[in-house]
Formats: C-alpha cells, structure tokens, sequence
C-alpha cells in the first residue's frame, strides 16, 4: 500500500486563478456562500493558495492504483501539462497581443478548459 503525504490539489487550477488576480498580488475577490443561514458572506480577498482546492482532490484510492500498479498521484502528476506550461504561454501572448493566427485556436481551447 502506498502513502503519500496529504496535498491541496485545485480544482480550479492555480496558473488560471492567478489571471482573476488583483495586479501582481495572486489575490482574488470572494465570496462564501452559507447554507445553514442561506446566505453569502462579504466579498474579501483569499491568496490563490487558498481557494478552489480539496485534499487528495486527484489521488486515486490506494487499492485500485496497488491493484493496477500505478502511483497513487499519476493523475495529479500527469494529466495537467497545460497548467504549467500552455496557459501561461498563450495567456501571456494573448495579454501582450503577440497570438499568431495559428495559435487562436489554442486560446480558444484554453477558455474551454
């Protein structure tokens, strides 16, 4: 059986969020939504460390990846190539208006995502 020390795994990826941001600061505008009283609290600013995340969001139970032979984290570590390296190239691009007629596809996928 495999361990693997608990992470904040995003749902929302960082590389994302982080374009929502206020200036330079990785901080965004919020707000919580609560259901005992029906209610949503006051926009605030959260880092984007801090929000759109849940534990071990991706990890795959322990026995299905012993019973398949694969790390407990592949998906974590394999399926989300476009959130270190596409997003942040074609978004930088597209904000410095430097797309190629090529890559407006691209940009168009990336707001699917």
């Amino acid at each position: 059986m495999q361990y693997i020390k608990m992470e904040n795994q995003h749902y929302v990826p960082k590389s994302y969020l982080k374009h929502f941001s206020v200036s330079d600061s990785e901080e965004i505008f919020a707000t919580q939504f609560f259901e005992a009283g029906n209610k949503w609290s006051q926009p605030k600013k959260y880092h984007i460390n801090s929000i759109c995340f849940h534990g071990d969001f991706y990890n795959l139970d322990s026995r299905i990846a012993d019973y398949h032979k694969l790390n407990i984290d592949v998906i974590e570590r394999n399926a989300f190539w476009y959130e270190k390296h596409f997003i942040e190239d074609i978004v930088e691009k597209a904000d410095k208006q430097l797309l190629s007629v090529q890559e407006i596809p691209d940009l168009a996928f990336f707001y699917s995502v």
